[in-house]
């Protein structure tokens, strides 16, 4: 049948309307998978702001000096952080600090 419809390059008129009955069917029921890399349900709807900081700072990456990176980049005189986000990249800065002391066992 692929074959057919393929060699024709034309598609029966409820072809289109057939799939958008199955669509309309099954998305009721569908709800979005993360990716296996997302670990927090997106489906609240809440800022970038409010998500982030319901973020927990777990390993900071010692070993890798993560930290020092992030204060190299933090402290350019180029970085443009937008006002909204000012408040809060402080205190995650003062956040990853003190974990990465914590972690260093200092």
């Amino acid at each position: 049948m692929t074959f057919f419809l393929y060699g024709l390059r034309e598609y029966p008129k409820g072809l289109g309307k057939a799939l958008l009955k199955i669509l309309k069917e099954n998305q009721a029921h569908l709800k979005p998978e993360p990716c296996l890399r997302q670990k927090y349900d997106l489906t609240e709807h809440v800022s970038e702001i409010e998500l982030f900081k319901s973020m927990k700072l777990n390993d900071t990456w010692p070993d890798a000096n993560l930290c020092d990176v992030y204060l190299y980049l933090w402290k350019n005189k180029n970085l443009n952080v937008p006002l909204l986000w000012r408040d809060t990249m402080r205190a995650f800065t003062a956040e990853l600090i003190s974990a990465t002391r914590q972690h260093m066992g200092s």
